[in-house]
Protein backbone atom coordinates (compact mmCIF):
# COMPACT_ATOMS: atom_id res chain seq x y z
CA UNK A 1 0.00 0.00 0.00
CA UNK A 2 1.62 3.45 -1.17
CA UNK A 3 1.08 6.23 1.34
CA UNK A 4 2.33 9.50 0.38
CA UNK A 5 1.74 13.40 1.97
CA UNK A 6 3.00 17.11 2.80
CA UNK A 7 3.48 19.13 4.31
CA UNK A 8 5.34 21.89 7.35
CA UNK A 9 4.12 24.72 9.30
CA UNK A 10 5.45 28.08 10.73
CA UNK A 11 2.66 31.01 11.68
CA UNK A 12 0.48 31.49 14.46
CA UNK A 13 -2.38 30.91 12.26
CA UNK A 14 -4.30 28.58 9.54
CA UNK A 15 -4.93 30.65 6.69
CA UNK A 16 -7.33 30.84 3.05
CA UNK A 17 -5.64 28.86 -0.17
CA UNK A 18 -4.24 31.40 -2.10
CA UNK A 19 -3.87 31.35 -6.05
CA UNK A 20 -0.55 31.27 -7.83
CA UNK A 21 -0.04 31.88 -11.07
CA UNK A 22 3.42 31.25 -11.44
CA UNK A 23 4.03 27.23 -11.21
CA UNK A 24 7.94 26.33 -11.42
CA UNK A 25 8.82 23.85 -14.32
CA UNK A 26 11.96 22.17 -13.29
CA UNK A 27 12.47 18.41 -12.87
CA UNK A 28 11.89 17.79 -9.19
CA UNK A 29 13.09 14.95 -6.47
CA UNK A 30 9.83 12.80 -5.80
CA UNK A 31 8.64 10.78 -2.61
CA UNK A 32 6.10 7.75 -3.22
CA UNK A 33 5.98 6.56 0.28
CA UNK A 34 5.39 2.92 1.57
CA UNK A 35 3.42 1.96 4.31
CA UNK A 36 5.34 1.51 7.52
CA UNK A 37 2.24 -1.27 8.26
CA UNK A 38 1.71 0.30 11.56
CA UNK A 39 0.45 3.90 11.35
CA UNK A 40 -1.84 5.59 13.78
CA UNK A 41 -4.33 5.94 10.53
CA UNK A 42 -4.65 1.90 11.08
CA UNK A 43 -5.23 1.75 14.36
CA UNK A 44 -7.53 4.93 14.16
CA UNK A 45 -9.82 3.21 11.96
CA UNK A 46 -10.21 0.02 14.35
CA UNK A 47 -10.91 2.92 17.07
CA UNK A 48 -13.49 4.49 14.49
CA UNK A 49 -15.59 0.93 14.58
CA UNK A 50 -15.16 0.49 18.12
CA UNK A 51 -17.03 4.17 18.74
CA UNK A 52 -19.36 3.92 15.79
CA UNK A 53 -17.54 6.78 14.05
CA UNK A 54 -18.84 6.25 10.08
CA UNK A 55 -15.55 7.42 8.41
CA UNK A 56 -17.05 6.87 4.97
CA UNK A 57 -19.76 9.48 6.05
CA UNK A 58 -19.45 13.20 7.23
CA UNK A 59 -16.78 14.15 9.72
CA UNK A 60 -17.74 14.38 13.43
CA UNK A 61 -18.73 17.76 14.68
CA UNK A 62 -16.54 17.80 17.84
CA UNK A 63 -13.79 20.18 15.87
CA UNK A 64 -12.43 23.33 17.85
CA UNK A 65 -12.74 25.58 14.87
CA UNK A 66 -14.50 25.36 11.41
CA UNK A 67 -13.83 27.85 8.00
CA UNK A 68 -14.25 27.41 4.55
CA UNK A 69 -10.54 25.87 3.91
CA UNK A 70 -9.91 23.99 7.10
CA UNK A 71 -11.24 22.51 10.46
CA UNK A 72 -8.87 22.11 13.45
CA UNK A 73 -9.16 19.22 16.13
CA UNK A 74 -8.18 18.10 19.27
CA UNK A 75 -5.89 14.89 20.00
CA UNK A 76 -8.59 11.78 20.47
CA UNK A 77 -11.84 13.75 19.79
CA UNK A 78 -13.98 11.83 17.23
CA UNK A 79 -12.91 14.55 14.33
CA UNK A 80 -9.32 13.65 15.19
CA UNK A 81 -10.30 9.61 14.87
CA UNK A 82 -12.00 10.37 11.75
CA UNK A 83 -9.39 12.68 9.94
CA UNK A 84 -6.67 10.07 10.55
CA UNK A 85 -8.49 6.78 9.48
CA UNK A 86 -9.30 8.41 6.06
CA UNK A 87 -5.39 7.41 5.60
CA UNK A 88 -5.94 3.64 6.37
CA UNK A 89 -9.34 3.29 4.20
CA UNK A 90 -9.10 0.84 1.07
CA UNK A 91 -12.85 1.27 -0.48
CA UNK A 92 -12.38 2.13 -4.37
CA UNK A 93 -13.19 5.57 -3.76
CA UNK A 94 -10.10 6.18 -1.32
CA UNK A 95 -7.74 4.19 -3.39
CA UNK A 96 -8.77 4.55 -7.08
CA UNK A 97 -7.94 8.44 -8.24
CA UNK A 98 -11.03 9.73 -8.60
CA UNK A 99 -10.76 13.54 -9.97
CA UNK A 100 -14.56 14.62 -8.54
CA UNK A 101 -14.20 13.04 -5.08
CA UNK A 102 -11.58 16.11 -3.63
CA UNK A 103 -8.93 15.67 -2.10
CA UNK A 104 -8.40 16.43 1.33
CA UNK A 105 -4.89 16.49 3.38
CA UNK A 106 -4.67 16.73 7.20
CA UNK A 107 -1.49 18.02 8.97
CA UNK A 108 -0.87 16.56 12.41
CA UNK A 109 1.37 17.77 15.74
CA UNK A 110 2.65 13.93 15.77
CA UNK A 111 4.78 12.68 13.28
CA UNK A 112 2.42 9.60 13.40
CA UNK A 113 -1.02 11.08 12.13
CA UNK A 114 -1.44 11.16 15.85
CA UNK A 115 -2.08 14.62 18.25
CA UNK A 116 -4.10 17.85 17.41
CA UNK A 117 -4.37 19.17 14.00
CA UNK A 118 -6.12 20.08 10.95
CA UNK A 119 -8.17 18.69 8.22
CA UNK A 120 -7.98 21.00 4.72
CA UNK A 121 -11.14 20.68 3.00
CA UNK A 122 -11.10 20.44 -0.99
CA UNK A 123 -7.61 21.21 -2.19
CA UNK A 124 -8.15 23.16 -4.88
CA UNK A 125 -5.35 22.87 -8.10
CA UNK A 126 -2.99 25.70 -8.15
CA UNK A 127 -3.57 27.28 -4.80
CA UNK A 128 -0.67 27.45 -2.40
CA UNK A 129 -1.95 26.43 1.37
CA UNK A 130 0.96 28.06 3.69
CA UNK A 131 1.17 29.54 6.78
CA UNK A 132 0.34 26.16 8.74
CA UNK A 133 0.71 27.12 12.19
CA UNK A 134 2.88 24.21 13.84
CA UNK A 135 1.14 21.05 12.46
CA UNK A 136 3.96 20.00 10.51
CA UNK A 137 5.17 16.89 11.69
CA UNK A 138 3.08 14.34 9.35
CA UNK A 139 0.43 14.45 6.93
CA UNK A 140 -2.38 12.16 5.56
CA UNK A 141 -4.24 12.18 2.28
CA UNK A 142 -7.86 11.21 1.84
CA UNK A 143 -7.35 9.43 -1.92
CA UNK A 144 -5.05 8.39 -4.25
CA UNK A 145 -2.52 10.93 -6.09
CA UNK A 146 -1.51 9.65 -9.24
CA UNK A 147 2.08 10.95 -10.01
CA UNK A 148 1.17 10.63 -14.16
CA UNK A 149 -2.45 13.04 -13.45
CA UNK A 150 -1.65 14.99 -10.41
CA UNK A 151 1.27 15.99 -7.79
CA UNK A 152 1.90 17.77 -4.46
CA UNK A 153 4.79 20.02 -4.83
CA UNK A 154 6.54 21.47 -1.82
CA UNK A 155 8.06 24.81 -0.75
CA UNK A 156 9.74 26.47 2.18
CA UNK A 157 9.93 30.63 3.22
CA UNK A 158 12.63 33.14 2.48
CA UNK A 159 12.95 36.51 3.95
CA UNK A 160 12.80 39.34 1.41
CA UNK A 161 14.66 42.90 2.70
CA UNK A 162 11.52 45.28 2.65
CA UNK A 163 8.74 42.82 2.39
CA UNK A 164 9.17 40.42 5.33
CA UNK A 165 8.76 37.04 4.71
CA UNK A 166 7.49 35.07 1.75
CA UNK A 167 6.08 31.22 2.91
CA UNK A 168 6.43 30.20 -0.73
CA UNK A 169 9.94 31.82 -2.04
CA UNK A 170 11.67 28.49 -2.44
CA UNK A 171 11.06 25.72 -4.57
CA UNK A 172 12.21 22.58 -3.29
CA UNK A 173 11.98 20.70 -6.31
CA UNK A 174 9.87 17.85 -4.29
CA UNK A 175 6.55 16.45 -4.54
CA UNK A 176 4.43 13.70 -3.41
CA UNK A 177 1.80 11.02 -4.31
CA UNK A 178 0.80 7.33 -3.43
CA UNK A 179 -2.53 5.71 -2.22
CA UNK A 180 -3.98 7.36 1.15
CA UNK A 181 -2.14 6.87 4.27
CA UNK A 182 0.53 8.56 6.42
CA UNK A 183 4.16 10.13 5.96
CA UNK A 184 6.48 11.97 7.14
CA UNK A 185 10.42 12.19 6.51
CA UNK A 186 9.65 14.71 3.58
CA UNK A 187 12.04 17.96 3.53
CA UNK A 188 11.46 20.97 5.78
CA UNK A 189 8.09 23.06 4.12
CA UNK A 190 5.75 25.76 4.86
CA UNK A 191 3.73 25.91 1.58
CA UNK A 192 2.38 23.13 -0.28
CA UNK A 193 0.20 23.14 -3.82
CA UNK A 194 -1.52 20.37 -5.80
CA UNK A 195 -1.13 20.21 -9.14
CA UNK A 196 -2.37 18.72 -12.55
CA UNK A 197 0.19 17.16 -14.93
CA UNK A 198 -1.91 19.49 -17.81
CA UNK A 199 -0.76 22.68 -15.73
CA UNK A 200 3.21 21.84 -15.02
CA UNK A 201 5.80 20.39 -17.19
CA UNK A 202 7.67 17.59 -15.44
Amino acid sequence: MYILFVLLILSATLTSAVPHPSIPRSLPNSKNLKSSGNTFAEKALAIAKQRGIDVTGPHPLDYKEKTKDYITFEENTDMAIWAAAQGARTDKAATKRDPQSGLNLSVWSRKDCNGHGAWIINVEYNSWYKDMNWYRLSMGLSRAVDQNVERIWLKTYASWPGSGLDYCAVDLKFYVYGDPGCAHDLPQYECLVLSSTKDRCC
